[in-house]
């Protein structure tokens, strides 16, 4: 037989990871349950991750420790509360 060079297509490659994480899920889903196939859908969430790391500030905000928000300058922002929003309300002279 011949030497024949396989051309790998790059939407294969570039599949691969979430093809694999279908698989695992899959395989946990039919011997381990729905439970675990969700955990292995869920453990490379860039939204759930994002989400899981913002709990600490939501935790400071509940609290009532505004100076938790800051720009990304690190200066503490001012929140818009319904007086505000519009620009009618008179600023506090103390």
């Amino acid at each position: 037989m011949e030497n024949r060079k396989v051309a790998v297509d790059s939407v294969w490659t570039s599949d691969r990871p979430f093809m694999l994480q279908q698989i695992r899920a899959e395989l946990a889903s039919a011997t381990l349950g729905p439970l675990d196939r969700y955990r292995i859908l869920v453990e490379d969430d860039p939204q759930l991750l994002t989400a899981i790391d913002l709990f600490p500030q939501a935790s400071k905000l509940l609290s009532g420790n505004f100076e938790a928000l800051g720009d990304r300058a690190g200066k503490p922002i001012r929140l818009k509360t319904p007086e505000t929003a519009n620009g009618s309300a008179k600023p506090d002279k103390n």
